[in-house]
């Protein structure tokens, strides 16, 4: 056994001090702590001799005894509880408690829902959600169906006696089984009626006229025979889209407001300035060009041996303007109009050469031709065939040659 001395020195250092959790258990207690103390002799076993007296640097007693707990050492090989006991109150027994009464009940009784059986739990929560679903429907209007909803405002609205609702006097209810069957309207569509009188009558007197769309723009203005098919050609001219309406009766006079829409108005009356003014624009409009209608008979052919003559009688500088009739879906009314007019539309074309209407028959184009009374017509509008234009003239154009001329 080694002196205390030799302990002291050769004695390991101890473990630099580290922070201790604030949830660390108590330390074992140390098997070391349970002996009795062993006090050191100050004499030898043998009584013989006895021993020097201690240097201050000798140890005492109480420096020689080890740690009980090491600052510095392994928390995971400490062995430490899995589970923290909680101790639970003593209950003492005594000779008058039963035998069957356990001794390790909780001092704090359990809540009721725990003793409860789960499908009772559940019955309760079904019953408390239907509950309340049911008081909801009743206070609440506003969780409704759509349905019920209207109803019930409706048998309000309907035997409402202080006015501010927009009752019906006409038709007003007097019990609630008449309520109930009234079909409810928001508010919001009868506040222009509750801002008014509730005569009846008052609204009849200020009905509203009907729409501008669906009112007639103004009287029939009926066109003169004269020109009517000037006013047609004119409408046809302006546009690709322009196609006589469904209206339009081609027994009768056509009307102006057909063929000028919303300038019909400056025709003015009949026989006044206005529509002396109007029918002269409408007759100067093409009184310098050439218009041929084809097509009357559902061909697209084009009158080429027409077209050919034309060109012939007044040269190729000016073209005719074309109006093709087959497709369109206003053809039976213009033919009907053009028969009214005794101009036959169906069998040949149509000839205007300024204003003035020429059915295209080649027997009878060929004949005012040998006459001549076909050039005059084309030359009063500017039609006519120059010197320089005719291929047998002086001035004829032709056709520039290479020259090849002859060394000396």
């Amino acid at each position: 056994m080694s002196s205390p001395i030799h302990q002291f020195l050769f004695s390991p250092p101890p473990p630099p001090p580290t922070l201790k959790r604030a949830n660390r258990p108590p330390p074992l207690t140390s098997l070391h702590a349970l002996l009795p103390e062993v006090i050191l002799p100050r004499v030898a076993f043998d009584g013989s001799s006895e021993l020097k007296p201690r240097s201050p640097r000798t140890p005492q007693q109480q420096h020689a005894t080890a740690f009980l707990d090491y600052l510095g050492s392994d928390n995971e090989a400490t062995p430490r509880a899995a589970e923290i006991f909680t101790p639970r109150r003593k209950v003492e027994k005594t000779v008058f408690s039963p035998p069957y009464l356990p001794t390790n009940v909780p001092s704090t009784q359990l809540p009721l829902p725990s003793t409860l059986p789960r499908p009772l739990l559940r019955l309760i929560l079904l019953a408390s959600l239907i509950a309340s679903s049911i008081l909801l429907l009743l206070f609440v209007p506003s969780v409704r169906l759509p349905s019920l909803y209207t109803a019930s405002i409706g048998r309000h609205l309907a035997l409402a006696p202080d006015g501010r609702a927009a009752l019906d006097v006409a038709n007003a209810v007097r019990g609630w089984e008449k309520a109930t069957e009234r079909v409810y309207e928001p508010p919001q569509i009868k506040t222009a009626n509750m801002m008014k009188r509730s005569a009846p009558r008052l609204e009849e007197r200020r009905a509203a006229p009907p729409p501008k769309a669906f009112r007639p723009s103004m009287a029939a203005r009926p066109l003169p025979q004269s020109h009517e098919l000037l006013a047609i050609q004119s409408y046809i001219l302006q546009s690709d889209y322009s196609v006589l309406p469904e209206t339009v009766d081609p027994s009768q006079t056509l009307d102006a407001n057909v063929v000028l829409g919303f300038s019909g108005h400056k025709l003015g009356a009949a026989g006044s300035d206005a529509e002396k003014v109007w029918l002269e624009e409408i007759e100067a409009e093409r009184a310098d060009d050439v218009v041929i209608w084809f097509g009357g008979d559902g061909s697209s052919r084009r009158p080429h041996e027409l077209l050919s003559l034309l060109a012939e009688l007044h040269g190729s500088s000016r073209h005719p303007t074309l109006i093709p009739c087959q497709g369109r879906p206003d053809l039976p009314k213009i033919t009907a109009i053009m028969n009214r007019l005794s101009i036959p539309l169906d069998d040949h074309p149509l000839i205007m050469i300024g204003n003035t209407p020429i059915i295209g028959d080649m027997e009878g184009l060929e004949g005012l031709r040998g006459n001549g009374q076909l050039a005059s017509m084309l030359g009063r509008i500017g039609w006519r065939k120059d010197g320089k234009g005719d291929k047998r003239g002086v001035g004829a154009w032709q056709p520039k040659l290479a020259r090849v001329k002859k060394r000396d």
